[in-house]
């Protein structure tokens, strides 16, 4: 056993930087299952304290691996060749000023994807993003067995499909909102978010409405876009957005176009 058995430690190009994670195969390691569960509805004063709590683990994990004599000694051997990074939140300690949520409340609404609308029926009239990354979810809760073994649940790793992200996943239903756009809380269950939730995907989703409310005047609700289609070149990684004024299915040709600014 090494290091890495133990916590999950990535490049950073060519330089001497390691990027820091959870193991995922590992019974302990960077994360503690079960005490995300109450960040959603927490107080802001609630997840300061969740937040000190990762803080503490996490510092506490590396230095019991650095130092205490019940670890293997290759093992503290080579985690006493990484520290802090000196240049980094030199005003917190060197460490970050936020906790990392990956998923927390989403909205609800006039869609909600499921695990089906990302592993099967992945196509879908308003599409106006496409996502493909893998179902990912790490540990979410830990139990005690009654023979006294530790058993981590909620982990997730599917292989993803290319799936298509409708309007609908981003609109508040009609009912209770209508001058509003959600790229980053979407409507999903949680399989489903667990491959939407994505940097770049939420960017993108970013990046489509900004254009779409810099041509429609501020119209959110349905944008006068009765159906619109969004396709991306892998090499390029432009995106073109087709815009359709009137009804018309996926197959007919001709819409409308235009390419939204990226940089």
């Amino acid at each position: 056993k090494d290091l890495k058995s133990i916590i999950g430690l990535y490049p950073m190009g060519e330089s001497s930087k390691r990027e820091l994670n959870n193991r995922q195969f590992s019974i302990v390691s960077m994360s503690i299952p079960g005490a995300q569960t109450s960040w959603a509805e927490a107080s802001f004063e609630d997840r300061e304290a969740i937040h000190q709590k990762y803080r503490d683990y996490t510092h506490g994990m590396l230095w019991f691996l650095k130092t205490n004599p019940r670890v293997p000694e290759n093992i503290r051997d080579e985690m006493a060749t990484y520290g802090f990074c000196k240049d980094e939140w030199v005003d917190n300690n060197h460490w970050p000023h936020y906790l990392y949520i990956r998923a927390a409340r989403r909205m609800q609404g006039e869609i909600i994807l499921t695990q089906a609308d990302v592993t099967e029926d992945v196509a879908k009239e308003d599409v106006i993003h496409v996502g493909s990354h893998f179902i990912d979810c790490h540990h979410a809760a830990r139990y005690v067995s009654d023979s006294g073994h530790i058993i981590n649940e909620g982990r997730i790793w599917k292989v993803g499909k290319r799936f298509d992200i409708p309007y609908r996943a981003i609109t508040p239903q009609a009912s209770e909102c209508s001058n509003l756009l959600v790229p980053i809380c979407a409507s999903a269950t949680h399989v489903a978010f667990c491959t939407i939730r994505l940097e770049p995907t939420w960017m993108h989703l970013g990046e489509v409405l900004r254009s779409w409310l810099a041509h429609q005047e501020n119209r959110c609700r349905r944008l006068m876009l009765k159906h619109y289609r969004l396709a991306c070149w892998s090499e390029a990684f432009h995106l073109s957005i087709q815009l359709v004024l009137w009804p018309m299915k996926r197959s007919a040709a001709n819409p409308k176009h235009f390419r939204p600014t990226m940089w």
